[in-house]
């Protein structure tokens, strides 16, 4: 009896050895055993590169890439890739980050803008006249035409950059402008010389004349001059 309670603490002291042993050699894994774990198994897992996955989607559609993401989406990860053809039409793909898969997600209508010629045309065939000014309001997408009709009466319309649509935004009353010769003699009196062009434009809601003269010694002169009033203007 004696000999059994001598050889208890010999085999809790062994037991007590073996498994600080166990806990030495496997200790508990933190979060950040985690994350490089994790890393790890990604690696080894064989994802493709943002590179691959952007070949994939050119071999099936030509063009540029504009973006390639890596995203975790429904339990798959998968590469978000958006291209733009040789025509100018959108397409967004996802290629499967581990196996290549593709599937065409959408694709975006090729978008046709208009130039500022075609835009005119439509102001012109809602009103005979002559064009005063053209200008792009890049915030809304339209070109604002400004056209004098053959009455004198002034129109402005705006044309819609996608689709053409005109909008006419005032007509100004009918006036009586000075012509281009009397606006000449008004700046002649000012500058001696010879006029080498007079075009009426429409500036900051006024109707004016820009005239270049080219004075007695070779010297060139710009005055712009009020339509209606024959005055200068700054």
């Amino acid at each position: 009896m004696m000999k059994k309670l001598a050889t208890l603490p010999l085999a809790l002291s062994i037991l007590g050895t073996g498994l600080a042993g166990i806990a030495n050699a496997a200790p508990m894994p933190g979060a950040h055993e985690h994350e490089a774990y994790a890393a790890h198994v990604q690696h080894q897992g064989g994802f493709l590169t943002q590179k691959e996955a952007s070949d994939i989607a050119l071999k099936h559609c030509e063009g540029t890439v504009q973006k390639a993401e890596l995203r975790h989406e429904n339990g798959l990860d998968v590469y978000a890739v958006h291209t733009i053809d040789k025509y100018g039409k959108g397409h967004d793909f996802k290629v499967h980050a581990r196996d290549g898969k593709l599937e065409e997600v959408a694709v975006q209508q090729q978008v046709k803008f208009l130039t500022q010629r075609e835009a005119t045309n439509i102001a012109l065939k809602h009103c005979e006249g002559k064009i005063q000014t053209v200008n792009y309001d890049n915030g809304l997408g339209v070109y604002v035409v400004h056209i004098l009709d053959k009455y004198g009466k002034g129109h402005e319309f705006k044309v819609h950059e996608r689709d053409g649509k005109l909008e006419e935004v005032a007509v100004k009353q009918q006036v009586k402008f000075l012509t281009e010769r009397e606006v000449s003699d008004i700046v002649l009196k000012q500058c001696e010389g010879t006029v080498q062009k007079a075009e009426l434009r429409h500036e900051n809601g006024l109707d004016l004349y820009a005239i270049h003269v080219l004075d007695k010694h070779g010297k060139g002169h710009d005055f712009k001059v009020d339509a209606r009033t024959g005055g200068f203007c700054k």
